[in-house]
């Protein structure tokens, strides 16, 4: 039997289905926000997107969650080639969110300081 490469739209470890929808993007310039997003809606519709404030370092981080309407939308995403060269002043690397990245980026606080909320409906 072979292990999926990459996380299904199933439960995650805390019961939830939200992370087969998200993707972790990285590598812009920590002020930037709204780059990223934008060119990653080119793929598919994004629902939601979170970044994480300031972080223990003392400025804000260079990574962002992006939440896809689908995980097909995802996968685009994560396919689309790491790097990947969003537009012509924007290359960042996509990642799927899995439940280990999620806790070792604190995606939950993130999500809750921007009052947000996990959604646990389906992927």
């Amino acid at each position: 039997a072979r292990l999926p490469a990459r996380p299904a739209c199933a439960r995650g470890s805390r019961g939830f289905t939200f992370l087969g929808r998200w993707v972790v993007v990285f590598g812009f310039a920590p002020g930037d926000l709204v780059s990223p997003v934008r060119a990653l809606q080119q793929l598919g519709p994004v629902t939601k997107h979170c970044n994480t404030g300031d972080t223990s370092g003392g400025g804000p981080a260079n990574y962002l969650f992006v939440q896809f309407a689908t995980c097909l939308d995802r996968d685009r995403a994560v396919a689309s080639g790491n790097p990947t060269l969003l537009n012509d002043s924007v290359l960042v690397s996509v990642s799927a969110l899995t439940p280990d990245l999620a806790t070792r980026l604190r995606f939950l606080d993130a999500l809750e300081n921007q009052g947000l909320r996990a959604s646990a409906g389906g992927p």
